[in-house]
């Protein structure tokens, strides 16, 4: 090998003083309680964990037959991921806990090499290869036997080089942690960012000077009385077409009596708002509606079909720019689905992780779930969504615990139309979304610029341990 000095290939069972498949006792009613080892108490990193350790009696002479020593190594024999299987380690601690079947323990001629070292020979991409090209897979699960770990050729310098190479790689690898440690802590630092700056937005803090510099404007409450006559408007034109299209030509004003105008806010215990502000709630500045999941089974509502239908899966991309399904017209037809319009949102009502209470944008016109609300306007109020939207980022946790029912709670339509939003007047809302987007772009730049960190620091690792077995990291003259 280039630059390696006096480096011997070697096969890896020349190497062992003791090569040993684990312990098949799950249950004993004779012996004494004994730790024994299971794959989910060893961590890839050689981490053996402090709580929930599994105990099964075991007779003085299988605890002595199983009992793991300082240096040891453990092999990960079988796992259902075949990243994990064939996975070696170095057993740290002084305690004599014995090992499940599902490890192999390795005992090194210490007069040949030291377990450190192994263990980074086994995480370079030249022997894991060799280890996954003896895997063998069956039934979901990825085997490496103690014959193909015997097998596995390796690159072998002297004692004392493999001591330098170690210490060189255990420091370089701890400037690496490091690194890793302070680039995991910008998201979220980034995160309260996000959230300080619609804090702020919301509060007015961010356009106070614009308010002070314009305090002309025409008031929210103006607006809102504004968006409810258009609203009102809007509904009677839709009801009107209705009747015509049935043959029924209102005869008096009577059917306008059906209109429902959303309920004002009640503002007894919220804060004080900037002047020219208002509380609004959602229902009273869009439509809040829904989708439904036509019948799987009817295949004239999907064969063939070209209408955008979405789920709430779509709502973590930010914005919905494609369907992963489509239906057809038959399906807008005859079911409960409604085609909504470019720039509507969408939030997401079921879910117990992190989907329930996100926000989106639908890139594209499209059908949804029942799922999902979607939150849709025309005229003077659509231009209000982008700030709707920013709102329900912020209000994002206070969303999903509006959520009722068992042991899966979910939003439903009422509750997201009576989300209470503060809302400023037109022109200030131009102002205050433009100053949101700056600062929020800003953040999203920097998060890509640690995700390609993060991205090129998980090859550090990699480059250290092939300088490492390039002879690279010390000088062989030293030896």
């Amino acid at each position: 090998m280039t630059g390696t000095g006096h480096w011997e290939r070697v096969r890896f069972g020349d190497l062992l003083e003791l090569s040993q498949n684990g312990c098949g006792t799950r249950r004993s009613t004779s012996g004494y309680p004994t730790v024994v080892l299971r794959l989910a108490d060893v961590d890839t990193d050689g981490s053996i964990a402090e709580v929930g350790l599994r105990q099964v009696n075991l007779t003085d002479d299988v605890r002595m037959k199983y009992a793991l020593k300082t240096g040891d190594l453990l092999a990960f024999r079988v796992n259902g991921s075949p990243s994990i299987a064939g996975q070696v380690v170095e057993y740290t601690l002084s305690m004599p806990y014995a090992f499940c079947d599902h490890f192999i323990r390795f005992r090194l001629r210490y007069d040949r090499a030291l377990p450190a070292f192994v263990v980074a020979a086994f995480r370079t991409a030249t022997v894991r290869g060799q280890v996954e090209a003896g895997m063998v897979t069956s039934a979901g699960q990825n085997t490496v036997s103690q014959k193909t770990y015997a097998s596995i050729e390796l690159d072998l310098p002297s004692l004392n080089q493999q001591r330098r190479i170690v210490e060189k790689i255990e420091a370089l690898t701890a400037k690496s942690r490091r690194a890793k440690d302070a680039l995991d802590a910008i998201p979220p630092l980034l995160e309260r960012f996000r959230q300080s700056v619609l804090a702020a937005a919301f509060r007015g803090d961010l356009t106070k000077d614009w308010r002070e510099q314009h305090p002309d404007v025409e008031p929210a409450d103006q607006l809102l009385a504004r968006i409810r006559q258009e609203r009102r408007r809007r509904w009677e034109q839709a009801e009107l077409e209705k009747l015509r299209a049935k043959g029924k030509e209102p005869k008096n004003d009577k059917w306008k009596a059906k209109y429902k105008e959303p309920e004002p806010v009640d503002a007894e215990g919220l804060p004080e708002l900037p002047k020219g502000w208002c509380w609004a709630s959602i229902r009273q500045l869009v439509s809040v509606g829904t989708g439904a999941t036509p019948k799987r089974g009817m295949l004239k509502y999907w064969e063939g079909g070209s209408i955008p239908w979405v789920s709430s899966a779509s709502v973590n991309d930010g914005t919905i720019a494609a369907a992963g399904e489509f239906v057809t017209e038959a399906a807008l037809r005859e079911t409960n689905l409604s085609l909504y319009p470019a720039g509507s949102l969408v939030l997401a009502m079921y879910g117990e992780g992190k989907t329930r209470g996100k926000c989106a944008v639908l890139g594209l016109d499209a059908t949804t779930n029942q799922a999902l609300a979607v939150l849709s306007a025309g005229g003077i109020a659509k231009g209000i969504l982008p700030l709707v939207r920013r709102f329900l980022d912020f209000n994002y946790e206070r969303t999903r615990a509006l959520a009722a029912g068992g042991a899966q709670p979910n939003l439903n339509l009422s509750t997201v139309g009576e989300i209470v939003l503060p809302l400023p007047p037109r022109h200030e809302q131009v102002e205050l979304l433009g100053a949101v987007e700056g600062l929020v772009a800003l953040a999203e730049r920097i998060a890509a610029s640690v995700a390609s960190g993060v991205e090129t620091h998980s090859l550090l690792d990699a480059s250290i341990l092939a300088k490492a077995f390039r002879g690279e990291l010390v000088d062989p003259a030293d030896d």
